[in-house]
């Protein structure tokens, strides 16, 4: 999934929309066990409603088009110092 996810292609849709939707289950089930041990009670809706977030927010951060917008905002590549920041290129050695 991971290698096809960002890719603009039905194909990598599908990756995309698998991964965010396993990644919320696996949060669902993490948090149903954690509540469950607690002696918590949380209403069924609202943890629906937080595994359905969880999973919309994944799949847009892990979609990678707000983070490139996000880093292409002018002043986000240098620290406060002025330094640039981010990916840099490595120098190849002699």
């Amino acid at each position: 999934m991971s290698a096809h996810k960002q890719h603009r292609t039905g194909q990598g849709r599908r990756e995309l929309a698998l991964h965010a939707s396993t990644y919320a289950a696996a949060q669902a089930v993490t948090k149903w066990a954690f509540y469950r041990t607690a002696g918590v009670r949380v209403p069924w809706l609202a943890q629906l409603t937080g595994v359905v977030a969880e999973g919309v927010v994944h799949a847009v951060i892990d979609d990678g088009r707000l983070l490139a917008r996000f880093a292409a905002i002018p002043g986000r590549q240098r620290d406060e110092h002025g330094a640039r920041i981010g990916r840099q290129a490595v120098p190849r050695p002699g």
